[in-house]
């Protein structure tokens, strides 16, 4: 045949590795309506997977990433945001490289977030957002992702958070001892068919389609010392 498929050493058996990166960010409160803020992040690196090493080229570290933002207060009860990440998946070796060299061929990803917040009181807070980044996987290369999510270009996230004791900040507002978040997000379907342009494992997948539709709940807790 074209393909010698086997079973991965590893048969489906847990794995760990151990990794660590670092990150640096900053906020300039401007006045009392507008701010600014950055940060930048290394790649976490990890250790390969020593189970699966037969099956991945490469430790699958975390990419390194830049964002700025904005925030605007309108008032005292509400604030918008806007954010964009830029994601450097070209310096992981396993997401970058072509599949027909053992990888996934995903290119760098851009993202766009915008949010806002509603202080119906000192302790409850209303959120609402959502994102949107182009899609990072080829059209000739959706065979070689079928395993992966594809991209989320448009999700949409709404929540709320309480807190519980704690002091006012310099804006008015109280650094709670205890906070806890609940959310909930959306995320619009979307399908996409490998187009067969690419290398050979583009062309054995000719015609796979692969799509998701997706929605979830989050919750956290967050204790202030």
């Amino acid at each position: 045949g074209v393909l010698d498929i086997v079973q991965t050493e590893g048969r489906k058996k847990r794995d760990h590795a151990h990794g660590a990166g670092f990150r640096l960010g900053f906020i300039w409160d401007i006045d009392k309506q507008w701010s600014i803020g950055g940060a930048a992040q290394t790649p976490t690196w990890f250790e390969s997977l020593k189970k699966y090493d037969d099956l991945l080229i490469a430790p699958i570290n975390v990419p390194a990433y830049t964002q700025l933002g904005v925030v605007w207060r309108g008032s005292d009860k509400f604030l918008i945001a806007l954010d964009f990440r830029y994601q450097f998946y070209r310096f992981v070796k396993i997401l970058n490289t072509t599949p027909d060299n053992g990888g996934f061929g995903w290119s760098d990803a851009k993202e766009v977030m915008l949010g806002g917040t509603y202080f119906l009181n000192p302790s409850l807070e209303l959120r609402a957002g959502g994102s949107w980044s182009p899609n990072i996987i080829k059209s000739n290369e959706i065979f070689a992702n079928a395993a992966s999510p594809l991209v989320d270009t448009w999700r949409f996230d709404l929540g709320f958070g309480y807190g519980i004791g704690g002091k006012k900040d310099g804006k008015g507002h109280l650094d709670h001892k205890h906070h806890f978040d609940f959310d909930a997000y959306y995320v619009l379907p979307g399908e996409r068919r490998e187009d067969g342009t690419g290398g050979l494992v583009s062309q054995i997948g000719k015609g796979t389609t692969h799509g998701h539709d997706m929605a979830g709940l989050r919750f956290g807790y967050h204790y202030q010392y």
